[in-house]
């Protein structure tokens, strides 16, 4: 199990360790906050949570309605997911900054969920849709 990123207090760290088999798979390909916690939960979620179990492997990312998310870990997830084929971040308050980089670094993504973003504008998901061919 991964431990505490840099920056990241024990304290905070051990808030989900005790549900990572949950959130993280067995292959480490998903990665799903939402599915794996109680409603509510997804509310205490927080960039550094997401990006401290961020690996190549990485193939699907689900961070639906973890409101306080922002532009920073999905810039890291588009860094550090390389084969990322489903991202779903339905219900946050990302900007269009997140959605473009998506569409400028995730060439095999498939599948992108942003119901309910309110932040966003048609011209990131227009340009996702063109540069993410799959």
């Amino acid at each position: 199990m991964p431990g505490p990123g840099a920056g990241v207090s024990t304290a905070a760290w051990r808030r989900w360790a005790s549900k990572l088999d949950d959130i993280v798979t067995d292959d480490g390909a998903t990665i799903d906050f939402y599915n794996s916690l109680e409603e509510g939960e997804w509310e205490e979620v927080t960039d550094d949570d997401v990006v401290r179990l961020l690996t190549p492997a990485v193939q699907s990312i689900n961070v639906g309605f973890c409101f306080y998310l922002t532009d920073a870990s999905i810039a890291a997830v588009v860094a550090q997911c390389p084969y990322l084929t489903r991202l779903d971040v339905f219900g946050c308050s990302l900007t269009d900054a997140s959605i473009l980089a998506v569409a400028e670094n995730c060439a095999n993504l498939v599948t992108l969920r942003v119901e309910s973003c309110h932040n966003l504008t048609d011209a990131s998901i227009i340009a996702a849709a063109q540069n993410c061919a799959n």
